[in-house]
């Protein structure tokens, strides 16, 4: 079983493997980093935050829970996602990409298009949940749906994968159809995706969370440009991506820091 950092021991391996050792002086540094005024323990994913990193977290925190819009703006929002997620020269990657690696952006693209017709199949060689059989809704979509009793497809659809699919397919084509169907997929989930009876089953279930707060900020990466990604949408991507950091903060436990569930969870929002 492996514990956490401080009072709750050094992590320890299973069967009793070895302890491992950390100088009292970094250890203390870990404890006092991790721990807010009142002892929770904040969402970052690994080592010591500065000051003002804690002054950040704490600030972002109380906009979560005030549930406050608009505090950055697009251009804003660009000038912080940009020197992580943006990507230099996306036109000539394209044309280098379509070269190089045609049948992956054939997969690619093919994937765009049927989730532009509400059609959703996860057959990417390294998606978590692969599925077999695409499912496809004629009308509203149901961000709860357990097709066949298959959990599983209801995790991975909340990942939102696909939504870099098809910022990548309008980076390739230029075509504005791609990003109107990602600010339409992203806000119909934003006002519509409900928690459900237990919300550490659904949607929100913290993993999926996590995964796709960072999903979201590499999707609007490449769609900068698009004037389908105005002002009032990133408004409400950011008022969403601020109750990701709330649910994550609110449930974040100190084994995460040392556990892949963890990373997932936390490594988009703390790019952000």
């Amino acid at each position: 079983m492996v514990k956490g950092f401080g009072k709750i021991g050094l992590p320890v391996g299973k069967n009793g493997r070895k302890r491992v050792k950390l100088g009292k002086r970094i250890a203390l540094s870990v404890i006092n980093d991790i721990l807010d005024e009142k002892g929770r323990v904040l969402p970052c994913v690994c080592g010591a935050l500065s000051e003002e990193s804690r002054k950040e977290n704490a600030e972002r925190m109380r906009f979560a829970e005030k549930g406050v819009t608009g505090i950055m703006g697009k251009q804003a929002f660009y000038d912080r996602i940009r020197t992580v997620f943006g990507v230099d020269e996306p036109k000539k990657i394209a044309a280098y990409c379509k070269e190089n690696w045609n049948e992956d952006v054939e997969h690619v693209m093919r994937t765009a298009k049927d989730v532009c017709s509400n059609t959703f199949l996860f057959d990417f060689r390294w998606d978590m949940e692969r599925t077999y059989e695409p499912i496809h809704f004629e009308n509203e979509i149901d961000w709860s749906l357990i097709p066949f009793g298959d959990r599983e497809f209801l995790w991975q659809f909340n990942r939102h994968r696909f939504q870099l699919c098809l910022s990548q397919a309008y980076q390739m084509t230029g075509d504005e159809t791609y990003a109107e169907n990602s600010v339409r997929l992203m806000r119909d989930w934003i006002r519509r995706a409900e928690p459900g009876d237990n919300i550490n089953l659904g949607p929100w279930r913290t993993l999926e969370t996590g995964i796709r707060a960072e999903n979201w900020l590499r999707t609007l990466a490449l769609l900068e440009d698009s004037p389908a990604v105005d002002d009032a949408f990133i408004e409400e991507v950011e008022a969403c991506v601020k109750k990701h950091a709330k649910r994550l903060y609110d449930n974040f436990q100190p084994h995460k820091y040392i556990s892949n569930w963890g990373v997932l969870e936390s490594s988009g929002l703390l790019l952000f």
